[in-house]
């Protein structure tokens, strides 16, 4: 193309992608001269070629968040911040939404003042970006790892622009992730000998993220301070020891063993009742389920993030979490709404410690304080919350006793576990050993 002809109008140059797109669709897929009539050689350049292509699109991201930024596109829409209207608009995640903002702001050219041209806040990262060597992912783990680089008082000019070299360079080579880590290695190398202060350092790179993934469930990572690892440590270790009984083996890897602790944690966090409020409502799991799911105990329910949980899944947590259930007919209309009081009370529950002492499967040594507060006919099924009807139990007898045959029963006050076939053709009922001790 030549002269004016190179320059479409915006619209009219995303219709001509859109039609080259379709035409790639079409040929990529042809079963008789598409990818498949390629030798693997000619399969790998085209799919490097492509991942390139597909990079460079972000320079398009970039370009509509600068001009919705600059006309206050947001305003328009009645929406108090671009990330907001993003994701409003797009349907996109805040941690997607605020990306694109972060990448638009540290890898577009700008304008002085002035009027004159300026180079881009990052200019290695963005020119790796803008060839299409760097995903928008490993973009961003590179952008947020320099942010926290920058907060270092004594980092000179040359060592952020060799930081910022280094991990584009290896944008090639690594993983989003790995880019992330070579953060504290390259802090590392700037000051070997820990000029640097230690303790801003920590506190400059300390992270929690979070990312849902397809499925609904929460794929977590950050660094913690040496204080805060320290206390996570101390309250999930305990929780995270063999819960092995002579009834029941632990089967449970210790990376699973600590996520069941973190588990307990949480929901004892939600009992105690002290987080913070959200709208004026403690902080509390609200869930909706169609009626006939919950009768026939199948299907799925939704969080009120669009997170869907299996309808086995859900009974099992609401009953001891403090979830708010909403029935609803195939319609959408509610037909009744749970209320988080069906929780034993302060009272119930200090009744439960002094009756139970601990986790009533037979044969665990769990803490009462570490112990949910169980339905034996549970409360979906009717159940009432009284003291006849609950029982103390562990974060892993709890998730895992019907999953393997066992059932509670009340027999005179009393909890007792009834063993499946497999292991008692006969399912006599067992009782703690700590009943039986209290009557001797």
């Amino acid at each position: 193309m030549e002269g004016n002809a190179a320059i479409l109008e915006p619209g009219r140059a995303l219709a001509a992608f859109d039609a080259a797109l379709d035409q790639l669709i079409h040929s990529a897929s042809d079963p008789v001269g598409g990818l498949l009539a390629l030798d693997h050689a000619d399969q790998t350049r085209f799919l490097r070629a492509f991942e390139r292509s597909r990079n460079r699109m972000a320079l398009v991201d970039h370009a509509v968040v600068t001009a919705s930024e600059t006309s206050n596109l947001a305003d328009h829409h009645h929406m108090r911040s671009t990330a907001v209207m993003l994701q409003s608009l797009l349907n996109l995640s805040g941690h997607e939404a605020h990306a694109r903002i972060r990448a638009a702001e540290q890898l577009s050219a700008r304008v002085s003042t002035t009027g004159e041209p300026l180079e881009a806040r990052r200019p290695t990262l963005a020119a790796a970006v803008a060839a299409g060597q760097a995903s928008t992912t490993q973009a961003d783990q590179i952008l947020r790892g320099l942010a926290r680089l920058d907060k270092l008082a004594d980092l000179t000019d040359d060592q952020r622009s060799s930081a910022e070299r280094v991990l584009t360079t290896h944008a090639r080579l690594l993983p989003a992730r790995e880019l992330g880590r070579l953060v504290d290695r390259i802090r590392d190398h700037i000051d070997p000998d820990g000029r640097l202060d230690d303790h801003d350092y920590l506190e400059a790179t300390r992270r929690l993220e979070w990312q849902v993934t397809r499925d609904g469930s929460l794929r977590l990572e950050g660094k913690l301070t040496p204080a805060t690892g320290q206390k996570l440590r101390a309250v999930l270790e305990p929780l995270a020891r063999l819960n092995d009984s002579p009834q029941m083996s632990d089967t449970r890897s210790l990376e699973q063993r600590r996520h069941d602790a973190l588990d307990t944690v949480l929901d004892r966090t939600l009992r105690a009742g002290t987080t913070p409020s959200v709208g004026g409502m403690p902080a509390t799991v609200a869930v909706t389920i169609d009626h006939d799911d919950l009768v026939e105990r199948t299907g799925v329910a939704r969080f009120t993030d669009g997170t869907v949980i299996p309808t086995p899944a859900l009974l099992q947590m609401a009953d001891e979490a403090a979830v708010i259930p909403t029935v609803l007919n195939r319609a959408g209309a509610v037909l009744s709404q749970g209320r988080s009081n069906r929780l034993a009370n302060r009272d119930q529950t200090l009744a439960l410690v002094t009756r139970d002492r601990g986790c009533t499967f037979p044969g665990c040594t769990t803490a009462p304080e570490w112990c949910q507060r169980h339905h034996v006919v549970a409360w979906f099924d009717g159940g009432h919350t009284d003291l006849d009807n609950l029982t103390l139990v562990c974060h892993y007898h709890h998730h895992n006793f019907a999953r393997l045959g066992w059932a509670c029963r009340m027999i005179d006050g009393i909890p007792w576990w009834v063993p499946p076939k497999g292991k008692d053709p006969h399912q006599t009922p067992l009782q703690h050993l700590r009943f039986q001790r209290m009557r001797t």
